[in-house]
């Protein structure tokens, strides 16, 4: 599969032409110079071909061992890639900048495409003077905004690229990893992924986009999903802040079980996030990390204040994603919610389950669906039963059926 990147100084319109032609919305745009961090790649399909597709962070000048992190990764990524789209700003006031970006690709001996965009803010003879000052013959000059020269664009990426057919990863989960700023979200991925595809720094607030990277384990593909740390209500000051807090919640939607990363101790804010999550009806695996700081007495601390906050049904391990401490542990617990995909309950127990409630006057219990485990209970439409009669019930059922540590929720008609 052929590897394509974009890559172009910060707020040029990269994440908007991968939205454009992966038609979604993996990158998020704002107009904030530097917005992007971490590269995002998708698969994607241009005109009957399939290509991975990569986002970068903008490439310029390092002021901050962060943007050293950011930049550096993006020509990792640049050196992995097949076909290199450099885009250019029609508007840029500081065009010879990119005259170093330039020299540099070009030395890489990859098939590059030269875009400049935003070409309804200038007319030909600007764009042609472009194209001297850049010592560039051939460019694709579009719009993004005004959909202008996309076709064109298209064209020339599957112009050079044989058929492929269609790839359809099945993935056996989607997991979510959430959690305060500088939990250790992105160490723990990296980890998982045995990759460093995810800029790692001291600098809370690093990781900007919904981030999907792929684990493999047991046969088993799982979609495993970094996200925005998620700050007090108080501290969400900003358009940037709104929108990466947005980001987050929107993942623990779409997961199957989410990793809720605690740094050292449970916190007001982390007990408020786990709330959430139960809302959400998902697998909640609560993992403490930085636990190579503490000593036995404050880990024992904080193992007796989490039973609080935490119900059976939910899991939690203490792990150090810098050292792989408790990593295999984690890995037990996902393949634990895992392997109850498998497990089809006994109707037969069903039915009995159903005889030792006839208290309570109720027809019969059917699985809705396995992820989350969800039961329906048919009663007698004129029996009454109380709110604490339902968690007596629904407390009795996941006993009965030995499904303690499984997110479980139970219907009532």
């Amino acid at each position: 599969m052929e590897k394509i990147i974009i890559v172009g100084k910060k707020n040029v319109g990269k994440s908007s032409l991968f939205n454009l032609i992966t038609k979604k919305k993996e990158s998020t745009i704002i107009d904030y110079p530097g917005y992007t961090r971490d590269c995002i790649s998708c698969i994607t399909k241009i005109k009957s071909k399939i290509f991975e597709l990569t986002d970068t962070a903008g490439i310029g000048y390092e002021k901050t061992d962060l943007d050293y992190k950011t930049i550096k990764n993006t020509w990792d990524k640049i050196k992995l890639s097949d076909t290199i789209i450099l885009m250019i700003d029609a508007s840029d006031e500081y065009l010879s900048e990119n005259t170093n970006i330039l020299n540099t690709i070009k030395k890489l001996k990859k098939n590059i495409i030269y875009i400049i965009n935003k070409i309804e803010l200038k007319n030909i003879y600007e764009l042609e003077n472009i194209k001297k000052i850049l010592k560039i013959n051939k460019t694709i000059d579009i719009s993004i905004k005004k959909q202008i020269g996309i076709e064109n664009l298209l064209e020339s990426l599957t112009k050079n690229t044989q058929t492929i057919e269609d790839i359809n990863i099945k993935y056996s989960l989607n997991i979510s990893i959430v959690g305060k700023p500088n939990a250790g979200k992105s160490s723990l991925i990296n980890k998982l992924t045995k990759s460093n595809n995810l800029i790692t720094d001291s600098t809370p607030g690093t990781t900007r986009d919904i981030i999907q990277s792929i684990f493999k384990l047991n046969g088993n593909t799982y979609k495993i999903i970094d996200t925005p740390g998620i700050k007090k209500k108080t501290n969400i000051k900003s358009k940037i802040d709104k929108i990466l807090i947005k980001n987050a919640f929107n993942a623990i939607k779409i997961s199957d079980i989410i990793i809720l990363v605690i740094e050292n101790e449970i916190t007001n804010q982390d007990i408020e996030i786990i709330k959430y999550i139960k809302k959400q009806e998902k697998n909640l695996i609560v993992s403490i990390n930085k636990s190579d700081v503490k000593n036995k007495s404050d880990l024992k601390k904080i193992n007796n204040k989490i039973k609080n906050y935490i119900k059976k049904q939910n899991e939690y391990v203490f792990i150090s994603a810098k050292y792989n401490f408790g990593l295999e542990n984690l890995i037990k617990l996902i393949l634990k919610i895992k392997n109850f995909q498998k497990i089809q309950i006994n109707e037969n127990k069903l039915i009995d389950v159903t005889k030792k409630l006839k208290n309570y006057k109720i027809k019969c219990i059917n699985i809705e669906k396995y992820m989350p485990l969800t039961f329906k209970i048919k009663k007698n439409k004129t029996f009454f039963i109380s709110h604490a009669e339902k968690k007596y019930i629904t407390s009795f059922i996941i006993n009965e059926l030995k499904i303690k540590n499984i997110s479980t929720k139970i219907i009532f008609e």
